[in-house]
């Protein structure tokens, strides 16, 4: 029998609560947990380097049922450090979607993997500190429409920050505000989909939509993380995602413009030096339309599982 997800989530906060009690922990340890959260700044020597990224989510609903379809998304960043706190990479992406169930009817998908956008980024993990003991840092995205999906929305290019205003309370808690806007560079205001699916039956069918290309996203929220020891940083994020849509005619219906408030407990897990982990419950409600009408945190149909994976390769 499946557990109510409130149920799940008040267990996952108690898991949390328990890492967080009073641990002895070495201050080299803690310092290095805090320096590698957020964007992850692992700068060694070698000016040279190369990484792997994994983010892996499914919907809670269809999870807890069995058979969901999940998204993988993963690249491999080659770094270049031309500052002792400074980083450029070039990072070509993938995105895999198992095969599974994906919507409330008990539609499938099957497994496909496909070239998601190329990117280029610039980190200052040290833009600034402030009076206060408050320290600013910054990574800056930009894509190319290399993607499937962005080539069919004919979008020319995107871009992206990343700032972390962080502040250190004590030897093991931090509070950071992270701001991440985003801007699509659009060719036209609306794009054709067309998808192929399969439904409970084993019936294949096509799904044709027009839909409003997106203009802007806004995404930030608020982070406590306590550091428990060298393996374990439970952390909570709490904030709001604002999204902007063009006007089109010639797409459907929709909101040109979406409001969620968002949480998200999870914790660090980190084996060693070069291999870490994220994992996590985020719950993502739409104020201005929420579920069944009604605004409700923790809801399963707002949830979803996910997993982060940062190796550093070399």
């Amino acid at each position: 029998m499946s557990l109510n997800p409130v149920v799940r989530l008040l267990s996952f906060a108690a898991l949390i609560a328990a890492l967080a009690a009073p641990l002895t922990a070495h201050a080299q340890d803690n310092e290095y947990i805090f320096n590698t959260t957020g964007q992850m700044s692992d700068l060694g020597l070698s000016k040279w380097g190369l990484s792997y990224f994994n983010f892996s989510s499914a919907e809670m609903e269809y999870a807890n049922r069995g058979g969901a379809s999940a998204y993988i998304y993963q690249y491999l960043s080659f770094n270049y450090k031309f500052a002792p706190d400074q980083r450029f990479a070039i990072r070509p992406a993938f995105g895999t979607e198992t095969a599974g169930v994906y919507d409330n009817f008990g539609n499938t998908r099957p497994m496909s993997t496909k070239l998601s956008d190329l990117h280029v980024t610039y980190s200052n993990y040290n833009i600034a500190s402030f009076p206060g003991e408050f320290d600013l840092s910054g990574t800056f995205y930009l894509y190319a429409p290399t993607s499937e999906s962005s080539q069919e929305k004919k979008w020319a290019a995107r871009v992206r920050s990343w700032m972390i205003l962080k502040k250190t309370l004590d030897r093991n808690w931090t509070v950071t505000y992270n701001a991440k806007p985003e801007y699509f560079f659009n060719t036209q205001k609306a794009y054709r989909s067309e998808r192929v699916n399969v439904d409970p039956a084993g019936q294949t069918f096509t799904t044709i939509r027009a839909n409003n290309n997106k203009m802007a996203e806004y995404d930030h929220y608020i982070e406590v993380s306590r550091f428990a020891n060298k393996y374990f940083t439970p952390q909570l994020s709490v904030g709001w995602v604002y999204e902007w849509y063009h006007d089109s005619n010639e797409a459907d219906s929709r909101d040109l413009v979406s409001e969620s408030f968002k949480i998200a407990p999870s914790t660090w897990i980190n084996v060693n030096r070069q291999l870490r982990f994220i994992v996590g419950v985020e719950n993502q409600v739409n104020i201005r339309r929420p579920t069944n009408g009604e605004f409700r945190l923790f809801r399963e149909q707002d949830n979803q599982y996910y997993l982060m994976t940062f190796w550093t390769i070399m």
